[in-house]
C-alpha cells in the first residue's frame, strides 16, 4: 500500500521515526551510488547525541511505554530500603544518529547530508547542531540539511520558512548562503541538489521517490493506525481536514478529529 500523501506523511513522524531515518540515509547512499563518481566514496557514518528532554517525545517514540508521575516514595534494593529523592532529574539519552558522508579517496568530507533527528531539534542538541553545521560550512564542507519533522525548534531559520511544515537546505562549500527549499504537507517531497567538487555536476536526489520506496519495502502501512490522530503536533485545522479526506480515499478509514 502506498501512503495516503502526496509528500511527508506525518505519521511517519512518531515511533516510526527512527527506522524511518536509518532506511532514508541508506537510500540515500545507494541512490548516489548509482549516479556520481568513483572518485568518492558514500559511507553512512553514526554520532550519538546526547537528549537531554527525553521525556518531551518518549510517549510519541515509543508508545507501548508508559510514564507515569506518580513515583514510589521507597524501594527496596535487597533488604534495604533506601527513601526517594525528592527531586528526580531525568538523565540525558544517547541517541545514535546516522548521516551520510561523500569523500575522496583521500579521506577528504566533501558532502555531508544531515538528517534531522528529533535530539537535533531540542535542548542542547538543537545548538550542537547548529555549531557542527556552522563548523562544516567554515572548514569548506559542503551540505545538505534534511528536516521531515514538525516537532521542535527549526533548525533552518527564516521568516520565509515560518509558515513551511519541513525544510531542506543545501549549503556549497565556500559559500555562506544557503538554498532552501520549503515543504508543504500538501506538497510532494523536492529533488534537490548534492554538491560535489569540482568539474563533477550536482547529484540529484529525488526524495519523494526515496521515501515512497522505504514506505512500501517497509511496508509501514502495517503499522500506522490512520484512524488515529497523527503524532504531535497537532495540524492546523485545514490541513487536518485535508488530511482526513486523503485517508478517507485512501484507506477507508474514518480519522479521529
Amino acid at each position: 500500500m502506498k501512503s495516503p500523501f502526496p509528500g511527508m506523511d506525518p505519521y511517519l513522524e512518531g515511533w516510526l521515526w527512527p527506522d524511518v531515518h536509518s532506511s532514508l540515509a541508506a537510500a540515500i547512499r545507494d541512490s548516489l551510488s548509482e549516479t556520481i563518481s568513483d572518485r568518492y566514496s558514500i559511507r553512512i557514518e553514526t554520532s550519538v547525541v546526547l537528549d537531554d528532554s527525553p521525556a518531551d517525545s518518549l510517549s510519541v517514540s515509543f508508545p507501548d511505554v508508559n510514564v507515569s508521575s506518580e513515583h514510589r516514595a521507597a524501594f527496596d534494593v535487597g533488604s534495604v530500603a533506601t527513601l526517594a529523592a525528592p527531586v528526580l532529574i531525568p538523565s540525558p539519552v544517547p541517541v545514535r544518529v546516522p548521516a551520510v558522508r561523500i569523500r575522496t579517496h583521500d579521506r577528504l568530507l566533501v558532502t555531508s547530508i544531515e538528517i534531522v533527528s528529533p535530539a537535533n531539534k531540542r535542548g542542547t542538541g538543537y545548538q550542537k547542531f547548529r555549531t557542527k553545521w556552522a563548523r562544516m560550512a567554515a572548514m569548506g564542507v559542503s551540505t545538505v540539511v534534511i528536516d521531515l519533522l514538525r516537532r521542535g525548534d527549526r533548525i533552518v531559520s527564516h521568516k520565509s520558512l515560518d509558515s513551511a511544515d519541513y525544510v531542506v537546505a543545501v549549503t556549497r562549500r565556500d559559500t555562506h548562503v544557503a538554498g532552501a527549499w520549503p515543504i508543504y504537507l500538501r506538497e510532494a517531497l523536492p529533488t534537490i541538489p548534492v554538491p560535489l567538487l569540482s568539474p563533477d555536476p550536482d547529484a540529484r536526489l529525488e526524495l519523494q521517490k526515496l521515501l515512497d520506496g522505504i514506505y512500501e519495502r517497509a511496508r509501514y502501512a502495517n503499522d500506522i493506525d490512520y484512524s488515529a490522530l497523527p503524532p504531535p503536533p497537532a495540524l492546523n485545522a485545514s490541513d487536518a481536514a485535508w488530511a482526513r479526506d486523503r485517508i478517507a480515499e485512501a484507506t477507508g478509514a474514518t480519522p479521529a478529529k
